[in-house]
């Protein structure tokens, strides 16, 4: 997935690693990223891109359980998750061909054609694609699946106590120490440094947060971010810097902070108090300075720690 990760297991005095746990985490990760992977030509999710059959293509149970997520979470946000989003990706250059420029208004116009949730069934079959261009991108999901799936291995291996993070989501199970929860730095949204911003307590939850602050780059003096609103086909203002989103699974956490931050400030701090979603979003004052947003869930659960 082109990033790191990392496992902290706890063990009281009277339990033993078992012998290969460390291979098994990996493997793990490894047959997702080979399900899953845009750059590998040869992943299912490359294989499903190319195919442009009428019959539904036949998935995974893992894979299938991505579209379930992602379709899911689309049709809460009305769309601003939207796994179809991979034809722009591309054409904004943040997938896995590099671009010269970025696109002209006309480019756009015609990829957003073949950008449409809606045009997915997921079927017992498998999934059926009602328009042949579509593609997805599973990126905005993925990485906090990664995570749950090491999580419930751990699970099976009867683990009380561990730290699950994958490229920066996170899940965690029961405490560091006995009597002090995990501690979970949320990243300060500058693309200069690795800084914490500030740090929470968490017990049995999962955080993911999403950002426009390291995935960018600069023409002809404008920012262009990773995060591409796929209604209008272009990336998203800045006017949020990250959003961390807290849920009992990473996979949900991971897209709902991606889709608060194509919503917007104001629409998707709206989206997540009606919802009772525990969110943070944090805003740039300036270049340096930022202001955080925390909704009334996010709220009760930092208290609770307290």
């Amino acid at each position: 997935m082109g990033t790191t990760y990392q496992v902290k297991i706890i063990l009281s005095k009277e339990q033993i690693l078992p012998e290969g746990m460390g291979e098994k985490i990996h493997a793990c990760l490894s047959k997702i990223d080979q399900l899953m992977s845009t750059y590998k030509l040869d992943s299912e999710l490359s294989q499903f891109n190319q195919y442009k059959g009428e019959a539904p293509f036949p998935v995974s149970k893992e894979t299938r359980e991505i579209f379930e997520i992602s379709q899911e979470i689309a049709k809460q946000t009305g769309g601003a998750l939207d796994i179809t989003v991979f034809p722009l990706v591309e054409i904004w250059g943040f997938g896995p061909k590099s671009i010269e420029h970025p696109p002209t208004k006309e480019q756009v116009e015609e990829i957003l054609k073949n950008v449409d949730y809606q045009k997915i069934e997921i079927l017992p079959e498998g999934i059926k694609k009602q328009n042949p261009e579509i593609q997805c991108d599973f990126s905005a999901v993925a990485k906090g699946y990664a995570v749950d799936k090491v999580a419930e291995l751990l699970d099976e291996n009867s683990f009380a106590n561990y730290m699950v993070e994958v490229g920066g989501e996170v899940r965690v199970k029961g405490e560091k120490y006995p009597g002090t929860l995990w501690n979970i730095g949320i990243e300060r949204p500058v693309s200069m440094e690795r800084s914490t911003f500030l740090a929470i307590k968490l017990k049995d939850q999962s955080m993911a947060t999403s950002g426009n602050y390291r995935n960018f780059y600069i023409w002809e003096n404008k920012k262009y971010s990773h995060e591409i609103d796929p209604h209008t086909g272009y990336p998203v203002p800045n006017t949020i810097a990250s959003v961390s989103v807290i849920h009992p699974s990473c996979a949900y956490a991971d897209a709902y902070a991606t889709a608060f931050m194509v919503m917007g400030r104001d629409e998707g701090f709206r989206f997540a108090e009606e919802n009772a979603i525990p969110a943070l979003f944090i805003y740039p004052m300036n270049e340096t300075q930022f202001k955080e947003q925390p909704t009334s869930a996010w709220k009760q659960i930092i208290q609770s720690f307290k």
